[in-house]
């Protein structure tokens, strides 16, 4: 009797087991059919905080800041390529503005890097044209911005004239379908405000691509715009419910040429001051750089404001032109951070981070950080690494593999675990019964 219950019980465990195998699986294929099923197409996603970034296979995105989504729709952003041929115009973009009379990009490959989960590398060709767009996302986790590099190559034989580049769409701010729409001259930055938001979301070129032209406003003008080849250089702070684009401009693209274009899009803390850094920065260690900060004040009233900047790595920083200015109601100013990392012969990655206070009332200060990588003055060879192996972080767990593991694969190894523990139960319940 006691060997009988031993082999019941030993078939509940076995039972047991195989279903927690199994239910991985299951999980795993439904996660799947229902992420496609809700997305637009294939897709990547960092996972970060405070910004969530997904890109699709069309060159759609759609991002989070802090848990809100800051697109319409969620996907309601993208890019759009436009070149003469010589005997017409070529216009192609992502799924979300093709309704506005372009052909929607081939998607060619969509990926993170196995070594950078903080990376996605999209591939989009333009048709049989022979272009390209490369897009890479890169953002650094508790960042409140993300860079973008596109590049777009000329693969055909014949040279391409008139070419523009697009980015933008159609903006849910702050979760709040209200943004109004501004330009700031200083950071060549498109940005939009919500009432009763004060905080910023701001789209501008990185260095040595500052943007063409610009366009803020009724986000289906923008999109028609953008589609059409050229941005108005507006924007309307009155109108609520409002997009923004940026666009770039190349004279012509020969044959085997390519062209990279690099941005930021950014999101600020609420304050009626904010601080808006410049793009990311490259020194030569042993050198000095000027940091052009802007500082805005959205309150009633003119007010003088002091500002002290922190170099994460204790670089020295110094102000040119003092550390305090006046700044009218609605205005901005930009101030000047002197940076001077010491010589070294090792590449640093430094934060400065500056903030700014009201010199009237201390609650009223914010802040913003770019990062400042110091590069050596001779050129250094690195040893090869000797751990290759590879770890990965998607939504809390950890994989480490040698070959650059995917979540997925993880799952069905612990799947096939449970299983063959399965097995192994199964010959000992038919071992109770051949002894029984």
């Amino acid at each position: 009797m006691h060997r009988r219950e031993n082999v019941y019980f030993w078939n509940h465990v076995r039972y047991a087991v195989v279903a927690i195998a199994v239910l991985p699986i299951v999980f795993m294929t439904a996660s799947n059919v229902l992420a496609h099923e809700a997305s637009p197409g294939a897709h990547q996603h960092i996972d970060g905080d405070p910004l969530d970034i997904i890109a699709f296979d069309t060159g759609q995105m759609e991002l989070w800041f802090d848990d809100v989504y800051q697109y319409f729709g969620y996907y309601a952003w993208g890019s759009v390529l436009i070149f003469n041929n010589g005997e017409l115009v070529e216009k192609y973009s992502d799924d979300y503005h093709d309704g506005y009379g372009a052909t929607v990009f081939t998607p060619v490959s969509n990926t993170k890097p196995a070594e950078n989960p903080w990376e996605i590398d999209t591939v989009m060709s333009a048709g049989t044209t022979g272009m390209t767009v490369t897009q890479k996302i890169e953002y650094t986790d508790t960042f409140s911005y993300y860079k973008m590099t596109w590049t777009i190559t000329n693969n055909s034989d014949a040279t391409y004239t008139d070419c523009k580049f697009f980015h933008g769409g159609d903006s849910y701010f702050a979760g709040d379908d209200r943004a109004q729409s501004y330009w700031d001259e200083n950071l060549g930055m498109v940005y939009l405000r919500n009432p009763g938001v004060s905080g910023l979301m701001g789209f501008y070129g990185g260095a040595g691509s500052r943007a063409d032209r610009y366009f803020g406003g009724y986000y289906s003008t923008g999109n028609a715009q953008a589609v059409a080849g050229e941005l108005s250089n507006t924007v309307d702070p009155a109108f609520l419910d409002a997009g923004y684009h940026l666009q770039w401009n190349r004279a012509s693209l020969a044959p085997g040429e390519s062209w990279t274009i690099t941005a930021y899009e950014k999101w600020t803390e609420a304050g009626n001051v904010q601080v808006l850094a410049p793009a990311d920065q490259t020194v030569t260690k042993g050198d000095t750089i000027d940091l052009a900060f802007t500082i805005q004040n959205f309150q009633a009233t003119t007010d003088t404001f002091t500002f002290e900047a922190e170099s994460e790595l204790g670089w020295p920083v110094s102000y040119p032109n003092g550390n305090s200015i006046e700044i009218p109601s609605g205005q901005s100013a930009t101030v000047i951070v002197r940076v001077a990392p010491p010589a070294g012969s090792d590449e640093s990655e430094d934060t400065i981070t500056l903030t700014a206070t009201s010199a009237n009332d201390e609650s009223v200060f914010n802040e913003d950080s770019v990062k400042l990588t110091g590069t050596p003055g001779e050129v250094i060879t690195p040893e090869d690494p000797e751990d290759t192996t590879h770890r990965h972080h998607d939504g809390g767990w950890c994989f480490v593999s040698a070959a650059g593991t995917s979540s997925n694969a993880g799952i069905l190894i612990l799947a096939a675990i449970f299983l063959g523990l399965g097995c192994i139960i199964r010959f000992r319940t038919a071992k109770a019964h051949v002894d029984k």
